[in-house]
């Protein structure tokens, strides 16, 4: 659990600044090529090397690459373009570890629903071992049983002939 809650910190702290506690308002927003993507945004936030604006006309958010918008956008804002490349770069990073570890829980997961299901199947054959020797001791104690029935009459048999022969 605290390896859960610790990649989800780093995943979330890679993720930039969430909250902007400065608005900053761009009238119009500019592309690289100087074209206007945005007639009057603000600021939210940065994702790795996305840019996020809020169109203050329409309320819908918009983000933008690092490398597409104006440079002086960058200035203003106080990013570095390289800096919000290699963060990308680190997250996704962070994302293939989080994805890997969650792949290898997955298998451990089903590798141990694997030997439970085996273990189950043990248990099983153990009962029907057990089930067999059972049977196969009331087997014998029956058949002991009845050696001991048919001595018995052998021998009351026999008790009966010789007393038949004593008799005149």
């Amino acid at each position: 659990m605290k390896t859960n809650s610790l990649i989800l910190l780093l995943v979330i702290s890679s993720f930039g600044s969430i909250a902007q506690t400065k608005v900053v308002t761009f009238t119009p927003l500019l592309n690289s090529d100087k074209e206007i993507v945005i007639t009057n945004a603000e600021f939210s936030s940065i994702v790795g090397r996305a840019l996020v604006f809020k169109d203050l006309d329409s309320g819908s958010r918009k983000a933008i690459d690092v490398t597409t918008v104006h440079p002086e956008v960058l200035v203003k804002l106080k990013i570095n373009r390289d800096e919000a490349i290699a963060k990308q770069k680190s997250i996704e990073v962070e994302k293939k570890q989080v994805s890997e570890f969650y792949a290898q829980q997955g298998a451990y997961a089903a590798s141990r629903a694997r030997l439970e299901a085996i273990a189950a199947e043990e248990r099983a054959l153990k009962r029907r071992e057990l089930d067999v020797q059972e049977t196969v001791a009331k087997v014998q104690q029956l058949k002991i049983e009845e050696d001991r029935r048919q001595r018995e009459e052998r021998q009351r048999a026999a008790a009966a002939a010789a007393n038949a022969a004593k008799q005149p």
